[in-house]
């Protein structure tokens, strides 16, 4: 019986070690050959014949492969099924994330080997991903790769992972390419660079027949919209608040709303005026909050009144939304109106036992938003017949300023006023006092 190789470890590893690493790389368990990993990183260029050897083991064509002359491709996507033996995949995968942290460029051209021969997708991903780790020289080995069908998509998630200025012409390439999925990335990913050309790209992509490169191109606007013309984004992503694919209206809305701009309120609050997907509605109020200017939230206070006054022309979720999103505002400068807003739904629905859900989430936002001023309103819901909203009050006391509340709830229980001596408002001081100091 063969006796096992030593333990290995990755500190301080020596050329002599190579034999029991390579043995351990290829028989050890997964903890094993990550640690065998990072040993043979370490000893870099010189464990890049032994790692090429260990590819040369495996049931691959010969490893003679010119990472400019990429020769025919052997990807069949049937045995995809076979990418289940971890024989197949593991020893190859972990090769080519030591060769990708190793940089050599013998490691280049093993690499595009397992991109182009490799039968298991993970494997040939992971070796895309490591060229990525090469920089500059791996270009022209990529270039090769995205211009070949069966490895493109290979290559354009390599290039995703970069952001050498040499990348921008061929993403520019791989956006015109037959497959949508190499579209899409190839779009999102050129969002990472500032380029002229980019933008002529982007407004082409925003036009795409497949939802999923719209979708790619508004994330890769997102990303650029400090160096892109605010009227041209908002001219470019209102329109496709309206399109017919749910996810990328919601990207749309999004989008709008991290761009800052108060122009891009009126084309989000227009969903809310039709009956559009619920998920798209709260996308709308999500992006108004992020957007958090003055005109967003006094259009997100008229949609609010309009569910409260009208519950058939609005689902409640929207109330729901408007109220439990307030909270995020206490950065803003517009945070003290938006705590005058949660007041007047409070004082709106005092003893109104049918928007105990309503009064949770304004109770819970006022807490989020910390101001002492609204102490007084959160002990007035203290008397709400609903125990969850005097528990949610309690909480925001707790929140805000829990000396302050405390000292409050006591003196309205020593010396009790109008409005805070009714005997509901005096029942639910005891029961904060009891929750306080169990």
């Amino acid at each position: 019986m063969t006796p096992s190789p030593p333990a290995i470890t990755a500190e301080s590893p020596s050329p002599t070690s190579l034999q029991p690493l390579i043995q351990q790389l290829q028989g050890g368990d997964f903890h094993e050959k990550w640690n065998t990993m990072k040993a043979l990183v370490q000893l870099g260029d010189v464990a890049i014949d032994p790692l090429l050897a260990c590819l040369a083991d495996l049931d691959l064509d010969p490893l003679d492969l010119d990472p400019l002359d990429l020769g025919p491709l052997d990807l069949d996507p049937e045995n995809d099924e076979e990418d289940s033996d971890e024989t197949l995949w593991e020893l190859p995968w972990f090769i080519a994330q030591t060769l990708g942290q190793i940089r050599h460029p013998r490691a280049l051209t093993a690499l595009v080997h397992l991109v182009h021969h490799h039968p298991s997708r993970e494997v040939a991903q992971v070796a895309a991903t490591a060229l990525a780790h090469l920089g500059e020289a791996a270009l022209p080995a990529l270039r090769a790769l995205i211009q070949e069908p069966a490895t493109r998509l290979h290559g354009v998630q390599a290039l995703a992972h970069m952001r050498d200025p040499g990348v921008v012409d061929l993403l520019l390439e791989a956006v015109t390419a037959e497959e949508s999925s190499v579209r899409a990335l190839a779009i999102e990913a050129l969002g990472g660079f500032l380029d002229p050309r980019i933008a002529p790209a982007f407004a082409q992509a925003l036009q795409d027949p497949m939802p999923q490169v719209r979708q790619g191109a508004i994330v890769g606007v997102g990303l650029r919209s400090s160096a892109l013309d605010s009227t041209w984004l908002i001219q470019q992503l209102s329109p496709l608040l309206w399109d017919l694919n749910l996810a990328v209206a919601c990207q749309a809305a999004t989008a709008l709303g991290r761009l800052g701009l108060d122009a891009g309120v009126a084309p989000l609050l227009s969903l809310l005026d039709l009956p559009v997907a619920l998920p798209l509605q709260r996308a709308a109020i999500q992006a108004l909050n992020t957007l958090a200017t003055t005109s967003a939230l006094q259009g997100l206070e008229t949609y609010l009144w309009v569910c409260l006054d009208r519950p058939e022309a609005m689902p409640q979720a929207l109330a729901q939304e408007i109220l439990g999103s307030l909270g995020t505002w206490a950065k803003s400068p517009q945070r003290g109106a938006a705590i005058a807003l949660l007041l007047r739904f409070l004082q709106n629905t005092t003893g109104n036992p049918d928007h105990s859900t309503l009064k949770q989430l304004a109770a819970h936002s006022l807490g989020q938003l910390g101001h002492d001023s609204t102490l007084p309103a959160l002990i007035l819901l203290l008397g709400d017949p609903h125990g969850g909203v005097r528990l949610h009050a309690i909480a925001a006391l707790k929140q805000i300023n829990g000396d302050r509340a405390l000292a409050q709830l006591h003196h309205h229980q020593q010396h009790p006023q109008a409005p805070w001596d009714s005997p509901p408002i005096q029942a639910g001081i005891a029961l904060a006092l009891a929750e306080w100091h169990p």
